[in-house]
Formats: C-alpha cells, sequence, structure tokens
C-alpha cells in the first residue's frame, strides 16, 4: 500500500507543477528527487547523483548541447538568418512559395522564441494580402518546426542520439519521412488555400536559390558532414566547432561576438538539465519503477503501439517542448525501445517521437505557437481548427509509413 502511495504523491506533484506551469528544469528535478528518496537507499541515490552527472555520455551530450546552441547563436551575430531574408524579399518568385521559407529558415537554427524572428518577415511578405491572421500564424509556426524530427541542433534530437546510442545518420533514416509529411501537409492545408490571395510580387529578380545556398553554406556543409560520415555526439561537437572556426574566419567576425555567441550557448538550466535526465534513467531503472510499468502495461488490454504514442504525447502537450516529453517518457517505457542491451527497437522509438512531436505541436504551453498567436493578434481556437487536417495526415500517415519502413 505504501509504495502506491508514494507513486500517488509523485503524481500529484508532476500535475500541481504541470498546472502551475514550473519550469521543465525545476520539475523533473522534483521528479527525480521524491523518486530516488522514496524508492533507494542512500547508497543508489548517490550512485545515481554520481553517474548520471559524470558519465561520459552525460558530458558528451552537455559539450554538444553548449556547442550547438553557441553555434546558432555565431550564426545570428554573423548576420546570416538576417542576411537570408533579404535575398528572398528580393525575390520575384510567388509568395506562396516563399510564404514558408522564412520560417522553415529559422528552423533550422533552434532558438527560444525564434517564431518572433521569423513572424516580420512573414508578416512583410503578406501585407496588403488578404490572409487572415490565423493563417499567417499557422504558417508561421506549423514550417518553423518541420526539421524537429531529424536536426541534428535540436537537444531532443541529441537526447535520441545520448538514450539509444544512435548516430544523426540513423535518426534520419529512421524519422525523415515525419518531415515530408509535415512538409506535405503544411503546403496541401495550409499553404494551397491561400494561394489565390498571393498574386507574384513584384522583385528584383527570379528566386534565387544559388545567392541563397552561398548565405547558407554552414548548414549545407554540416547536413553534408552528418550524413556522410553518419558519428555520435562526440563527433558532431568536433564537426561544428569546424564549421564555427571557418565561418567566424570567413565573416571576421570580432572576439566580442564569438564570445557572446559562446555566451548565449551557455545556458545554465538547459545544460544542467541533461545530468538530470540521466539521474532521473538511473533511478527510474534501479528502483523496480520500469519493471512495474513494464507489468501494467503487458498485463492491460491497451495496445503497446497505443501507449507508447499517447504516454509521449501527453508529456509533449503539457510541456510544449520536445527534450521534456523525450527525458520523461523514455525512461519509463525503457523496456519496449531497448528490449536487450545493445538493441533498439527503432520502430518504437520513431512512434514514440511521432507522439510526442504531435503533442507538442498542439499543446497550448509551446512558446512558439503562443508568440505566433500574439503577433498577428489571431485567435488560438482558429490556429487549432487549422492544424486538424496537417496534424491527422501526420499522425495516420507517419503511423502507417513506421508500419511499412521501421517495423
Amino acid at each position: 500500500m505504501i509504495p502506491y502511495i508514494k507513486i500517488f504523491l509523485i503524481v500529484s506533484v508532476f500535475i500541481w507543477m504541470s498546472v502551475k506551469k514550473k519550469p521543465l528544469f525545476l520539475t523533473l528535478l522534483s521528479l527525480t528527487l521524491l523518486l530516488g528518496i522514496f524508492f533507494l537507499p542512500p547508497k543508489e541515490i548517490l550512485a545515481g547523483i554520481f553517474r548520471g552527472t559524470f558519465s561520459g555520455g552525460t558530458l558528451n551530450l552537455v559539450l554538444l548541447i553548449w556547442i550547438t546552441v553557441s553555434f546558432t547563436a555565431l550564426i545570428d551575430e554573423g548576420r546570416t538568418i538576417e542576411q537570408a531574408s533579404l535575398i528572398l524579399n528580393g525575390s520575384s518568385a510567388s509568395p506562396a512559395f516563399i510564404l514558408p521559407v522564412f520560417p522553415a529558415i529559422i528552423g533550422l537554427f533552434p532558438m527560444p522564441g525564434g517564431a518572433l524572428v521569423s513572424a516580420p518577415m512573414l508578416e512583410k511578405l503578406a501585407e496588403d494580402k488578404k490572409i487572415a491572421p490565423e493563417s499567417k500564424a499557422v504558417v508561421n509556426f506549423w514550417f518553423r518546426h518541420l526539421w524537429e524530427p531529424i536536426w541534428p541542433l535540436y537537444p531532443g534530437i541529441i537526447l535520441m542520439m545520448g538514450y539509444f546510442d544512435l548516430s544523426v545518420g540513423q535518426v534520419f533514416a529512421k524519422q525523415f519521412f515525419l518531415t515530408l509529411l509535415s512538409i506535405a501537409g503544411g503546403i496541401a492545408f495550409l499553404l494551397l488555400p491561400q494561394a489565390k490571395n498571393l498574386p507574384a510580387k513584384k522583385g528584383n529578380g527570379p528566386f534565387p536559390l544559388l545567392r541563397l545556398l552561398g548565405e547558407l553554406w554552414p548548414v549545407i556543409l554540416l547536413v553534408a558532414g552528418v550524413l556522410l560520415i553518419p558519428s555520435g555526439p562526440l563527433y558532431l561537437s568536433i564537426l561544428l566547432i569546424l564549421i564555427s572556426v571557418m565561418y567566424s574566419v570567413l565573416k571576421k567576425l570580432e572576439m566580442k561576438k564569438i564570445y557572446n555567441a559562446m555566451k548565449r550557448g551557455f545556458s545554465l538550466k538547459l545544460l544542467a538539465l541533461i545530468p538530470i535526465i540521466f539521474i532521473f534513467k538511473y533511478y527510474v531503472e534501479h528502483s523496480g519503477l520500469k519493471e512495474a510499468i513494464e507489468a501494467v502495461i503487458t498485463g492491460s488490454n491497451f495496445p503497446l503501439d497505443l501507449v507508447i504514442f499517447t504516454v509521449p504525447f501527453i508529456f509533449g502537450m503539457l510541456f510544449g517542448l520536445t527534450i521534456a516529453f523525450i527525458s520523461m517518457s523514455v525512461p519509463l517505457l525503457m523496456s519496449f525501445l531497448v528490449p536487450e542491451p545493445g538493441s533498439v527497437n527503432t520502430y518504437y522509438t520513431t512512434l514514440l517521437f511521432l507522439g510526442g512531436y504531435a503533442g507538442i505541436l498542439f499543446s497550448p504551453m509551446h512558446l512558439c505557437l503562443l508568440l505566433s498567436k500574439e503577433y498577428f493578434k489571431a485567435s488560438l481556437f482558429k490556429i487549432y481548427l487549422k492544424m486538424l487536417a496537417p496534424g491527422a495526415v501526420l499522425i495516420a500517415a507517419g503511423y502507417l509509413l513506421n508500419v511499412l519502413l521501421n517495423k
């Protein structure tokens, strides 16, 4: 009876902190401490803290996330995003085609509140056009998150690499179709209905693909590096450092700007979250909770596919963050994701990501969604209505393709 009371208290704390919109860092820290105190002896609590904080895998991920966020900040300091937007604005290509390019480019450089970077560009392109605020807001939000399932600059993908010992290439090979479905659904349900309201604009020339690629060469180099030589977090860290050095030299960036980028990358709350995630994982594995969850799931009548989709979906909805649904759902479902040491069930890892990805897209806690709503003065309810069709395509087709490609 007492273990059930302890679990009830942990769940109650989680629900309370979620309702109160406490930061993910504080929520996961609280759950981890309660789990350790309630279910583990002091020796195991200390062992979990030591291994979760100082293992090679944890330190590699902390380093990689610092370098990744710094790289994004460096690109911003070098005004690459600004230059890319100017190139696009000078094009006479159809705005119906260019409209999603702004948020898609910004989405390649994950940053807090990035939706506010692409929103003014999109607004300028759509000015004097008969486009509802909700249509502009949903395009800005949806196309900004196309790359979430595959792009190695997202902390969630980095965390998946660390959890399952996968390379960037392996994650891409298993999840690329989620990005393709997001693009297809966005074009079919969000862009084409607006095409009649977006006649070709007057500009300086046709779509400047070569100029745009020339400005975004760090991204192209990164893609080539991770696809041609698939490897783990340490390789990706080295690759990002090399590209950052080349970028700084070619852009002739001042040391002050380089220092600012590194300082912006050193987000203590984000970096400290990584050891807490791995301490939480250790506590789940050594407290017997993992086996208890496995017994409950296998003993119930719920289809396993539905469970593995729904658990991350709920965490994604609650927090609106990829790193949140991965850090919380993976330890709880690890018995099914990694049934044997060294054997990763990529069908289930992709299904888990699909559930969490859908959850964050529809989360009322998602910062980019709220910022897009506020900037364009749109109705959140109408934004959700517009996302229903592409969201349904993503979930239904994503599940079927995962069965065909990964099962």
